[in-house]
């Protein structure tokens, strides 16, 4: 597995300019911040690369990984670990980015970092005679890379310079494995019920900061999630989530894809039904509801759509199909750059990833600090430490947006920038 052709597309990416390095550069030219200085806010600290070579069913493996720790003037590196056969050395570095723009707007006292580790599950299947739909032996593959990467990084998990936590590809089930490692409640957030240190809410928490954005968002344009439509591409825990808690507050869900097909349906989709029959079958394909091409998807009309799946999905050509009043970004930087012009030319606004998913590393914070405490935090209380966050910190961003007459993407940007570069000016490193 990971031949030398895998190689050679985790370490090169053709990307063109991200928007998060887009938007260091004009936040640094409105705060008049100097160039080589906007570079120290872009580029990352430190980067590790390695291969690791996991046991798989009494099978050697050989799997390609890195760890961007992109700035921790404001705090512990904290990021999560994603497990995907199109993980890149320049996504991963990009994701870290993210996550040290996320932490310092939503005001948490942590930097930003993330893992990427290429695994071609597909190809995994294959090679030990798989067919259909095995969540058991996805699991069973993706603890034995965990417990490889667990045990490579033992000293820096157990010291706490670096806290990961759940991305795309990995859960609970794999954070538990790092716990088991470090034996440190601590060390790792998202942790399943009943380890140590785990957080009631943790799972839907990012769900739930998307859901709370959506209604914060209607609430500022006088709409009630009663009756208001949306769409939404993504139906993994994110997405899944927030769709639920969107449905019970009324929504009507017209459209939901992910990546082996669409659904639409003007009266609503039954999500809950969905939802047990994804976790069942890992897709929205096949469930009893009208099947639509991704064309047919984007373009359906709805006041709000959410990108939840992977990154760069919403390209020029989907954002010009897009029939939506507002689009608020479940998943890391799922707008392109050009496809972010797009919607700001047509007046669709943005709501971007570094405060619409924020939810996640909101309550994972929450995880961090009370890691042994013998009285747990209700679930409720999680979400209302969501809420006030992303409610004050959306506040503050659309002021700014309004004041300088910028969109809300640059704005939350801007305002990330500001609280980190003035610790790092505290901290004389610029």
């Amino acid at each position: 597995m990971n031949s030398g052709v895998g190689l050679q597309r985790f370490f090169h990416r053709d990307e063109t300019l991200s928007r998060s390095i887009r938007n260091i550069h004009d936040v640094c030219e409105l705060l008049e911040i100097p160039q080589e200085q906007a570079e120290t806010l872009i580029d990352p600290q430190d980067m590790h690369i390695y291969r690791l070579h996991p046991n798989i069913g009494g099978t050697p493996v050989a799997v390609w990984g890195c760890t961007a720790f992109h700035n921790r003037a404001r705090g512990t590196y904290k990021g999560g670990i994603r497990i995907s056969d199109d993980v890149s050395v320049g996504e991963t570095m990009e994701l870290a980015r993210l996550m040290t723009l996320k932490t310092a707007l939503t005001e948490l006292e942590l930097g930003g970092a993330k893992t990427g580790i290429q695994f071609d599950m597909r190809e995994a299947y294959a090679i030990f005679g798989k067919t259909g739909y095995d969540p058991r032996f996805e699991a069973s593959v993706k603890r034995a890379i965990m417990r490889e990467y667990a045990h490579h990084y033992r000293g820096m998990l157990e010291r706490k310079r670096y806290v990961p936590a759940p991305d795309m590809g990995t859960g609970p089930s794999e954070m538990a494995v790092i716990y088991d490692e470090t034996k440190s409640p601590a060390s790792v957030t998202g942790k399943p019920e009943g380890v140590p240190g785990w957080l009631p809410g943790r799972a839907e928490a990012t769900g739930y900061g998307v859901f709370y954005v959506v209604r914060k968002c209607a609430e500022k344009r006088g709409q009630k999630l009663e009756g208001l439509r949306i769409s939404i591409q993504g139906f993994g825990n994110v997405g899944s989530h927030a769709t639920l808690f969107l449905k019970e507050a009324g929504a009507i869900i017209v459209a939901i894809a992910d990546k082996d097909g669409a659904l639409v349906d003007e009266n609503g989709i039954d999500v809950v039904a969905l939802s047990q029959y994804v976790k069942k079958n890992g897709s929205v394909k096949g469930f009893d509801a009208p099947a639509a091409s991704m064309e047919e998807f984007f373009s359906v009309k709805t006041n709000y759509f959410i990108p939840a799946a992977i990154n760069d999905s919403l390209t020029e050509d989907v954002a010009k199909m897009l029939d939506t009043e507002c689009v608020v970004e479940g998943a890391n930087f799922p707008t392109t750059c050009k496809g972010m012009d797009i919607l700001t030319s047509r007046g669709i606004e943005v709501i971007p990833d570094i405060i619409a998913n924020s939810g996640g590393v909101i309550a994972s914070c929450e995880e961090y600090t009370h890691p042994t405490s013998t009285r747990k935090l209700t679930k409720e209380q999680v979400f209302a430490t969501i809420e006030k966050s992303l409610g004050r910190n959306l506040d503050i961003a659309w002021a700014e947006a309004e004041k300088r007459g910028i969109t809300l993407d640059l704005a939350c940007t801007l305002v990330a920038i500001q609280r980190v570069y003035l610790t790092m000016r505290n901290h004389g490193w610029c």
